[in-house]
């Protein structure tokens, strides 16, 4: 189902949702059930023809035995493919004697909110927090659950927010605050679970399951989907009730926060080093716990909280925006912004949760997820590192030229942003600019740059860029739209948004075209620099299977002048020997091996035609496209 399809679909349900709440549900928990009769009505079918073939073996012919043993081998093969291992979240396990306080403080928000039993806590290093079902016996066997908690979480919260996030996981498996929904959140992780495991899997014996639930699976979750966002504020009220209305609205407020100051400041910052330091350095985890509940400059903390309070949400999200969960628990935006400023000014509480139910045992969770985290970034730290220095001793050598070309100051340029400082940059981009003021990439790289330090300047700096440079119209949008709605003029952003949006068709009409060529019309010659067709002749040369190869441009609808596409079509030597060898699937055809070596300047798809084919014949007729021959 392509997202236009699906987001018409749920739009559609909302407006059925609402004018018959009651006939919503009741077609939902029937869509629900369906996903289930087919694995019951498949698994009676496998059980029936086992049985027959236990009978027959016993009373039936020996030679209608023949056809039955075969039968049953494929009933016990469907039977494997059910029987679905899920791999358990990863984690460092906690147990209850290294922290009591955490798990009483489980089993009393359990009871609070009637949620289900929890088999495991782990702890990785995620700013979140969730409870995982993993199935026992197969997809429809007993659930294992695990809750997963993330240290950072623990770090950036106090003790009464960590409470409310905690009860808001539990709350999705409650058994009072909204059984049907929290039943239905249950069987979208199912179905969604069992399908990721079938496209793994891809034996032959998982295809009576993976053509139904390829349609189902996502059917079902576009089906569900407002039953599943009203959920999370189910969820939201199952937290307020178990640790009150205030803390569950700042635990939200704060996560968002926090998760902007890791996404922004935190993380690039300590990356940052690689182009300093030769190792990644001893902690990670361990300075963030002393920076986390002071993320950032008090009007950063703030600008970040007012982007989280003016977003309308994403469409595919099932995750409602921070201003309406607030508005669901009855607190206003205000106010809340107001709590955020003043824990700001030092009326922030004392403790952690990290603090407050781990204590002593955070430092060595820390140590842990340090050796881990060391253990991962190791050989890209490292190879930044030496990309540095690399770029160091070529921005010594640009440095030193007295005349560069335009390729070198546009090196140079990019070097300097990545390595040295963005101002002397910018100046280098506008040098560039002076020589050629048209040249997109950096008239686009001005506008960003422009924006990055706050001058509104920088937008008419895109539009140049992309009224001379198609390709920059994806970027330029997002970068302008990202400026416009950290300025509150979402208004404005949103024609940007339109605009990203419509590009965005026509690639993938561009590409989809491009996918399955018609080259029964639109065949011309390709007009292309002697240069080219003598390069593509060196690289067909290189392949001894290639007899014969011609060149032609193939006009298209979507596109075409912006992006023209050529065809190389190629006559082996051995024609029906060469495609006796390709059906059998066992190594990269002709075609696809030629795609990869052949460099060429522009977009082409390379064809072989077949032998009763008229295509070599209207290829000849086109002057100049005969390119190559043995």
């Amino acid at each position: 189902m392509s997202e236009e399809r699906w987001l018409e679909l749920v739009e559609r349900l909302e407006h059925r949702s609402q004018s018959d709440p009651r006939g919503y549900r009741r077609r939902v928990g029937l869509l629900a059930g369906l996903g289930y009769a087919y694995l019951g009505l498949t698994l009676a079918a496998v059980a029936g023809l086992s049985a027959a073939v236990v009978y027959f073996a016993v009373t039936g012919p020996a030679l209608l035995l023949k056809f039955l043993i075969p039968l049953g081998a494929l009933a016990l093969v469907v039977l494997r493919a059910l029987w679905i291992r899920v791999d358990p979240p990863e984690g460092i396990p906690l147990h209850r004697g290294d922290a009591p306080d955490l798990f009483g403080l489980v089993d009393e928000l359990r009871r609070k909110v009637d949620g289900p039993k929890v088999h495991s806590v782990l702890l990785d290093g995620e700013l979140n927090a969730s409870i995982v079902q993993v199935p026992r016996l197969g997809v429809l066997g007993p659930q294992r659950n695990y809750l997963v908690l993330g240290l950072p979480l623990l770090q950036a919260l106090p003790p009464d927010e960590f409470s409310a996030v905690l009860a808001h996981e539990l709350g999705h498996l409650s058994r009072s605050h909204g059984r049907f929904s929290a039943w239905i959140y249950r069987v979208r992780r199912t179905w969604s679970q069992l399908l990721e495991t079938l496209e793994e899997k891809r034996s032959w014996g998982t295809f009576v399951f993976r053509r139904f639930f390829e349609w189902y699976a996502p059917y079902f979750n576009a089906y569900s989907f407002v039953l599943a966002r009203a959920h999370e504020y189910e969820a939201d009220a199952a937290a307020a009730h178990a640790a009150g209305h205030r803390a569950s609205g700042l635990a939200l407020a704060n996560l968002s926060v926090a998760d902007r100051y890791l996404d922004e400041s935190f993380w690039p910052g300590l990356y940052e080093r690689a182009s300093r330091e030769p190792r990644p350095p001893e902690s990670a985890f361990i300075p963030m716990a002393q920076t986390l509940r002071g993320a950032g400059e008090d009007a950063e903390v703030l600008r970040w909280l007012d982007d989280a309070l003016a977003y309308e949400g994403d469409p595919t999200d099932t995750h409602p925006p921070l201003s309406r969960r607030l508005a669901a628990l009855g607190l206003e935006a205000g106010e809340v912004r107001a709590d955020v400023a003043a824990r700001r000014n030092g009326s922030a509480p004392a403790l952690s949760a990290a603090q407050r139910y781990l204590g002593a045992l955070e430092a060595a969770v820390a140590e842990q997820l340090d050796r881990e985290w060391r253990a991962s970034v190791s050989p890209a730290w490292q190879q930044r590192y030496v990309e540095a220095e690399r770029a160091q001793r070529r921005l010594a050598e640009l440095d030193g030229m007295a005349e560069r070309s335009l390729e070198e100051l546009l090196e140079r340029a990019a070097l300097l942003e990545e390595y040295r400082d963005a101002e002397e940059a910018h100046e280098c981009y506008r040098e560039i600019l002076e020589r050629e003021p048209e040249h997109g990439l950096a008239r686009f790289a001005v506008g960003r740059l422009l924006l990055a330090r706050g001058s509104e300047e920088g937008l008419d700096h895109l539009e140049r860029a992309m009224a001379s440079e198609p390709e920059a119209v994806l970027p330029a949008c997002e970068v302008a739209y990202a400026y416009l709605v950290g300025q509150g003029k979402r208004e404005e952003a949103e024609r940007y948004g339109v605009r990203a949006e419509g590009r965005m068709r026509q690639i993938e009409q561009a590409v989809e075209e491009r996918s399955e060529l018609d080259l029964e019309t639109g065949l011309e010659p390709h007009e292309l620099p002697a240069e080219v067709v003598s390069s593509l002749e060196g690289g067909l040369a290189q392949h001894d299977d290639v007899a014969r190869a011609y060149l032609a441009r193939k006009r298209v609808r979507h596109l075409d002048d912006e992006d023209p596409l050529y065809v190389v079509a190629v006559v082996p030597s051995q024609r029906w020997r060469t495609l006796w060898r390709e059906a059998g699937d066992e190594e990269p055809s002709l075609a696809d091996r030629l795609v990869e070596a052949l460099e060429l300047p522009v977009s082409f798809s390379v064809v072989v035609p077949h032998p009763r084919s008229d295509l070599e014949q209207r290829l000849e007729r086109i002057p100049g496209s005969r390119v190559y021959s043995r």
